[in-house]
């Protein structure tokens, strides 16, 4: 089915929500970013907020921390050096020539 013929239906589907949910602009894709469904009723609430554990289903690869992100870098990558693997924390910027997201390599990890 095609997104003109669910658009004109009476009720959008709850497939129809999940594929809007999941749908990425293209020109995105570099970022090579996963989007997964959780029910929330199988998981705790802290806060108000739902978190889904690290297991061999899920695995952290990596910390992306956004342009406007004010929690300091080497924080982050504290609270990660506890993970059984290396997980690389990044801050990210505007990239200055294209339509993108790119390394902050000011706060590159130094070797």
């Amino acid at each position: 089915m095609e997104v003109d013929e669910l658009l004109l239906g009476a009720d959008p589907s709850e497939d129809f929500g999940r594929m809007l949910l999941a749908t990425k602009f293209d020109d995105w894709r570099y970022e090579k970013e996963y989007r997964v469904f959780i029910d929330l009723t199988q998981h705790q609430s802290e806060g108000g907020l739902y978190f889904c554990s690290f297991d061999e289903h899920l695995k952290l690869n990596s910390v992306v921390l956004g342009a406007r992100c004010e929690i300091p870098i080497g924080q982050v990558r504290e609270l990660v050096s506890n993970y059984p693997y290396k997980v690389p924390v990044i801050r990210a910027r505007m990239a200055f020539t294209k339509f993108a997201v790119t390394e902050n390599r000011l706060h590159r990890e130094k070797a």
